[in-house]
């Protein structure tokens, strides 16, 4: 690991990475974005312009454990709680259930994996910018709040039509 307070893997140039696990606390922020790993979780489209990718956000002292079969594709960012902590308690959803996944829509799809790769290639360099990349991690922050108020729209725009 490069630094001890923040960590970016992009999970197609890892060939050597802990498969399977007990579960764990973790003790950091956790943002990951993933394509469904079978083609079994790809969901029916709920929405007319859902993605196939999913955004996950955990916060530190949450539980998770995991069981990878395939190889994974996607990025994770792990950032100590030090570096985001002021940034992070103005967005609720950080606390929600371990791992809840957000359905993205197809232009917040491009968005967010832009904004990972960025952040995972700044991480690459050598003598890479840790503001640099908490600035896209608080870019990725401020648009799941907004992608989580939109979700829960839907869902009730959604149940009130079913309902007619």
């Amino acid at each position: 690991m490069k630094n001890d307070n923040l960590h970016i893997v992009n999970f197609a140039n890892e060939k050597d990475f802990l498969r399977k696990s007990q579960k764990i606390n973790i003790d950091l922020y956790m943002m990951a974005i993933k394509p469904p790993l079978e083609k079994d979780q790809i969901i029916d489209q709920k929405f007319e312009d859902q993605a196939n990718s999913f955004l996950y956000v955990d916060c530190p002292q949450n539980t998770m454990a995991w069981d990878v079969n395939e190889p994974d594709s996607g990025y994770v960012i792990m950032v100590d709680a030090k570096l985001i902590h002021r940034v992070a308690k103005e967005y609720n959803f950080v606390h929600y259930n371990n791992h809840e996944a957000l359905y993205l829509t197809k232009d917040d799809e491009v968005l967010l994996w832009d904004l990972f790769k960025k952040a995972y290639d700044e991480f690459q360099k050598p003598q890479y910018s840790q503001d640099v990349i908490v600035s896209y991690i608080t870019l990725i922050l401020s648009y799941t709040q907004i992608y989580y108020s939109t979700y829960k729209q839907e869902i009730i725009r959604h149940t009130v039509l079913a309902g007619i």
